[in-house]
């Protein structure tokens, strides 16, 4: 009994020490909160959180919290004054606010752990949390119009967190609601614009959920899986885009492109072939299948398929180029023997100039249309007009392919 009762008798004097030292380092700090004067006030909180011992009381960062409330309330007095106030130190005030709340919560919850005690702040907490809420997306606007986007991010990132945990309370009706959707998608395009890609994925949930956002989340996701090097999240993402948007052109030509780019002309084919069987008509998904076939080497379905094409809309140029190197490729198929007298020479001979002179005329529509590229034009012309023996005409692309070799 001896022991227990000393044992209580030095626990009692040293938190009358701590609570003697906490009121002495406490009371310039709460002359400042009582002048109402919350930049000073601020800085003694600053300084005390690096204090070991007052940087663990709930009470510390209460104080905080009415630092910031009185910074707050000073700058939106001069508003409704109309007066000249500093909406960039409104909005982080507001900010700063849900941040002194949540380490005022942490510090409690610490202590309540240990003791048993009831939470001392937690009502008064959850009445400022669920007061400054709209203001806080409301900030995270304002700096995502300015281009701010790593300080929408931190006003959104509480906007769309803190309704989730326990301090807010068991009402989470915010959750869902349209202008919580609307913030996390700023959310998600603040990230993308910070390039912190990976922070996109963040509350996807909510806005793939919504119809009007989901497309340009679908895009936005895409985006972000490419720039993170993650192919093959970004290829599930544009097939997830072009399954409810078949329609849509991004996720068409980006998939190509990526399919394209791996050399995988089969699967660009089957894509093509798989909408195509939706909407017969669409002149991307045939032009896309010319491609894919040319690719393939499949040559004369890539001409038929881009006569259709031309035949429902004659000024896309890069088909005449397509339909015609096409048919230098056939021509270029063609084996002659070297008995320049035999019939098979003859014969293959006579096919090979059937190739050129149907490649001439698309080929030469397409350098009409297209001057400048020389590189694509070129080369074909130079082999039509030498194959067709026409000599003036190869002359000139002589020298044209020369200069390019030159270059």
């Amino acid at each position: 009994m001896l022991r227990i009762h000393r044992f209580s008798v030095i626990l009692m004097i040293a938190l009358s020490v701590s609570s003697a030292f906490a009121q002495k380092q406490y009371k310039p700090l709460r002359g400042y909160l009582k002048a109402k004067n919350g930049t000073e006030a601020m800085k003694e909180v600053e300084k005390l959180e690096k204090d070991s011992i007052l940087g663990a009381d709930p009470k510390l960062y209460e104080y905080g919290r009415q630092a910031q409330v009185l910074i707050n309330d000073a700058e939106n007095v001069k508003a409704y004054l109309k007066q000249a106030y500093d909406t960039t130190r409104f909005f982080n005030s507001i900010y700063k606010i849900y941040e002194y709340v949540q380490k005022c919560d942490k510090a409690e919850l610490a202590i309540l752990a240990e003791s048993g005690k009831s939470p001392k702040y937690a009502k008064q907490n959850r009445q400022v949390l669920h007061q400054y809420y709209k203001n806080l997306g409301a900030g995270g606007r304002y700096f995502y119009a300015r281009g701010k986007y790593k300080e929408a991010m931190s006003l959104m990132a509480y906007y769309l967190d803190v309704p989730m945990m326990p301090i807010w309370g068991a009402d989470k009706s915010v959750v869902g609601q349209r202008d919580y959707v609307a913030n996390a998608y700023i959310y998600q395009n603040s990230a993308f614009m910070s390039g912190e890609f990976a922070s996109v994925e963040k509350y996807k949930d909510f806005t793939l959920a919504d119809t009007a956002l989901r497309r340009n989340v679908f895009e936005l996701l895409a985006k972000a899986a490419e720039q993170t090097g993650d192919s093959l999240r970004m290829e599930e993402y544009l097939k997830q885009g072009l399954t409810d948007y078949p329609t849509d052109i991004y996720f068409f030509t980006r998939l190509t492109d990526y399919f394209a780019g791996r050399g995988e002309y089969a699967e660009s084919l089957t894509l093509a072939d798989s909408l195509l069987a939706r909407y017969p008509d669409n002149l991307l998904y045939m032009a896309s299948r010319t491609i894919s076939l040319m690719n393939l080497q499949r040559y004369e379905d890539a001409i038929e398929m881009g006569k259709q094409c031309l035949a429902i809309d004659s000024t896309i140029v890069d088909l005449q180029y397509y339909i015609g190197a096409a048919y230098c490729n056939l021509a270029n198929e063609i084996k002659l023997p070297t008995n320049i007298n035999s019939q098979t020479y003859r014969k293959n001979s006579k096919l090979q100039k059937d190739y050129y002179s149907a490649a001439r005329p698309y080929i030469e529509a397409y350098r009409k249309k297209s001057p400048d590229e020389k590189a694509k034009w070129a080369p074909l012309l130079y082999r039509i007009y030498w194959t067709l023996n026409l000599g003036s005409q190869f002359e000139e692309i002589e020298a044209i392919v020369n200069t390019l070799e030159r270059q």
